[in-house]
Formats: structure tokens, C-alpha cells, sequence
């Protein structure tokens, strides 16, 4: 017998799991502290960079137009303590302030005004430099660069566009479509137009754009199209999920960078390693996280480690909020339609993005609630008729009430995987 007791959100469950036989592995990402600053770990990307090329400050940069594209308010980067040391190397490599140029990479997000860069860049850097914030959908910035061997026309800020040296600044971190953030996805979609990003975003719908999966469609197009348009270097940082810096890599290969994130953080952050698939795998959210927002995601990374036909015992965090969901009662089909559907009679090209967003943000909640190869359990928090419509899931108010109707399970040799921030972890086979 193990014994059980696990937090999710401010809920706390107790139970006895009654295995005879079996593995019980407990998964739980390394979630490291920081030992260095972002100052240092800066240099270190600028003087060491992975392909074994001289560093940062070594180019001859006299006379070329520079331009530092770094994230949004959407990521936690703070950029204003990693541009001046930027800044340092360009001026020691020949660039001069007045021939550097700052633009985040918004893609669909909402464009930042002038308070939201000081607070990203810093207000020295915006009072002195020339500072943008990318809007995909104002034709005026943008230069058409070509078409992708798939089939995408390819519009890209002409401030990156025109540039002779492009840098990126940017987190690596599991991501739901792109499989981790970083790389080539500062130009697609950071950078893109709309109409270029709507066609990489419809390669979101594989099964394989998802977290923690490198190699998948939506990231293949995106550094394609970064290939075409070129980074000159890019710096990437691992975070742990106190957003504090844990290691960063620079180089001129941008794939090479964020791979190079990737394998480290996989291994020493946010990646746990099982060696079979579980026939019950208990999942449960960080304690004190309290909204369902993060739900789905912990979901899918409890659909990684169980097998086909598995059960997953979910421990809620607290109520399903009330459905305002315009999109969730509709047909697979008719989600697709309107997500090709590019624009909407008295809709702004704004409120078009936004819309866009909702109907791919409700695939993805299909993609973790409607797959049906495993057995969903449900404890604690209220569920809605419509989740357990979705999921063919059923309801426990009692975490023993739902071990105790896996009974079928004991005395058999099984595999039980606990997951007790499945919010922060993305589960790995030993052999990957």
C-alpha cells in the first residue's frame, strides 16, 4: 500500500493507493535555483558562442544598420537587464548607437506602446535608441520577402527586413504549438504578418505542434522561413518557473541555440523521465494555482505518460468556471472553418487576431479534453455536463472514492506515475 497525499491548488487530497506489485515513479521537473545574473550569463553567450565563432564583440559592424529584436510582454524575459551588456559588445564590435535599433517581437500579440517598452527595454534604452513594437497587421511595416518552399508568402517588418545584422534575444520554454519558444520563432511569428503567421498557425492543428515536441510542422515552417530571412546571432535563455535565468547559449546558428536550450532544460528544468508508460497516472496542480486556465495543459502532460487504455486520476485545483466559451459547442468542422476564415465583416484587423486566438486556444483545450484513449477521472472541484460529455470522464468528491474504483488494477503488476505538478512538467521517455 502507498499512501498519498498531494495539493492541488489550495485543495489537499489524501488517500491509500492499494499496489501489490508494480512501479509507483513520481514525476516532478528539477525546477533548479539561479546561481548567476543575467549580466553574467549575457557575457558568456557573447563571448562563447556554441559554434566555436569568435564572439559578438569580434564582428565589424562600423557602418551596419543593427537590429535587436527581442520578446514581448507576452514572456517574462526582463530584457532591460540583458540589452546593455548588448549594447557594450555592439559598440566594442563598431556599431554606433544611432545605427542600432530595438523591435519586439509581438507577432499576434497586441503591440506595445511606449510605457509597455520602458517597462520591457528599459526607459533609457527608448529614450535613446529606436524602439518598435511589431504590428503584423500594418501593411506600412512590412517588406514581402518571398514565398517558403511550403507555399507561404512571407511578409516580414521592414525594420528586420533592411537590417545588415539582426540579433534575438529570447526565453526557451515549453510551448503549446511551436514545442518550445526561442529560435527562428522570433521571426515567425514574431516578426510576420498576419497573413504570414495564419498560414504557420494552421500547421498548429498536428497532433505533433505540441509541448515539449521539437521536431513538429508549425516550428519546421517557421525556421524555414527564419533560414530566409536570416538571424545574424541569437541569444537564448533557460528560466526556471520562478522566471530567474539558469543558463543561456549564444551562436549564429539560431536552430543550433535553441536546441542546445532545449536538451538542457529537458534534462536539468522542467523535463521528468519515466521508462514505461503507466497504467494510472495521478495528476494534480501546483499548490496555491488556482484557476483552471492551466488545466488542459497538465492534462496533455498526463496523457504523455499513461498508455492507451490507462487510467488518469485528476485532482482539480477548484471549480470549472461557468462556460462563456462562443466556440466550445461547436463542430470540429465548423472550428476549422472559421479559423480559415480571415476576416470578419465589422471586425478589426485587431479584433480578428484576437478571434483567431479563442478558436486555436479552443482546439487546443479539444486536443487535451476530446481525446479518447484513456479513462478520465475526475476529483475535488465541480465539473461541468459538458467537460464530462467531452472527456467520457467521470466525477469523484473523494480522492479514495476514485482510488477505490481502480480496484480492477490491483494485484496485477502495474506501472503508476504521480504527478504532482503537472502544471510545471513535461513528462519524457528515458530513451528520448
Amino acid at each position: 500500500m502507498v499512501e498519498i497525499t498531494l495539493r492541488s491548488g489550495e485543495n489537499t487530497f489524501k488517500g491509500v493507493l492499494e499496489v501489490n506489485s508494480g512501479v509507483v515513479t513520481f514525476l516532478k521537473s528539477n525546477n533548479p535555483e539561479s546561481t548567476l545574473g543575467w549580466k553574467d550569463l549575457t557575457l558568456s553567450a557573447l563571448d562563447n558562442p556554441i559554434d566555436g565563432g569568435p564572439s559578438l564583440s569580434r564582428e565589424n559592424l562600423k557602418g551596419k544598420k543593427v537590429v535587436v529584436i527581442v520578446d514581448d510582454w507576452g514572456r517574462p524575459t526582463p530584457v532591460y537587464l540583458i540589452v546593455p551588456t548588448v549594447i557594450e559588445e555592439l559598440r566594442k564590435a563598431g556599431s554606433k548607437d544611432e545605427d542600432i535599433s530595438f523591435i519586439t517581437a509581438s507577432g499576434m500579440h497586441n503591440p506595445m506602446n511606449k510605457e509597455d517598452l520602458e517597462r520591457k527595454l528599459g526607459k533609457e534604452i527608448v529614450e535613446n535608441f529606436k524602439c518598435y513594437s511589431h504590428d503584423g497587421g500594418d501593411i506600412a511595416q512590412l517588406k514581402f520577402i518571398g514565398i517558403s518552399d511550403l507555399g507561404t508568402p512571407i511578409w516580414i517588418n521592414k525594420v528586420v527586413a533592411e537590417a545588415e545584422y539582426k540579433i534575438a534575444i529570447g526565453r526557451v520554454f515549453p510551448h503549446p504549438t511551436y514545442g518550445y519558444e526561442g529560435g527562428y520563432k522570433m521571426i515567425v511569428p514574431g516578426v510576420a504578418s498576419f497573413e504570414t503567421i495564419l498560414r504557420d498557425h494552421g500547421l498548429n492543428f498536428s497532433p505533433y505542434s505540441d509541448y515539449g515536441i521539437v521536431e513538429n510542422p508549425s516550428r519546421g515552417e517557421a525556421e524555414a522561413i527564419g533560414k530566409m530571412v536570416g538571424l545574424d546571432y541569437t541569444i537564448n535563455y533557460v528560466m526556471n518557473f520562478q522566471d530567474e535565468p539558469i543558463i543561456a547559449y549564444g551562436g549564429r546558428d539560431a536552430i543550433r541555440v535553441q536546441r542546445k536550450c532545449v536538451e538542457y532544460g529537458d534534462n536539468y528544468v522542467w523535463g521528468a523521465r519515466y521508462n514505461h508508460p503507466a497504467d494510472l497516472v495521478i495528476a494534480s496542480m501546483r499548490e496555491n494555482e488556482k484557476g483552471w486556465n492551466r488545466v488542459a495543459f497538465a492534462l496533455g502532460m498526463a496523457r504523455r505518460v499513461c498508455k492507451d487504455g490507462g487510467i488518469i486520476m485528476f485532482l482539480l485545483p477548484t471549480d470549472e468556471p461557468e462556460d462563456k466559451n462562443e466556440f466550445r459547442r461547436l463542430s470540429l468542422s465548423e472550428l476549422l472553418r472559421l479559423n480559415e476564415k480571415r476576416t470578419w465583416q465589422d471586425l478589426s484587423e485587431r479584433d480578428v487576431q484576437w478571434r483567431l486566438k479563442a478558436i486555436r486556444s479552443e482546439f487546443y483545450r479539444r486536443r487535451a479534453f476530446c481525446d479518447k484513449r484513456h479513462i478520465i477521472k475526475f476529483v475535488g472541484g465541480k465539473v461541468s455536463s459538458l467537460t464530462l460529455e467531452e472527456t467520457k470522464g467521470e466525477y469523484y468528491t473523494s480522492f479514495q472514492e476514485a482510488l477505490d474504483s481502480c480496484k480492477t488494477l490491483w494485484g496485477k503488476e502495474i506501472n503508476v506515475a504521480i504527478l504532482p505538478e503537472a502544471s510545471k512538467v513535461v513528462p519524457l521517455p528515458s530513451n528520448q
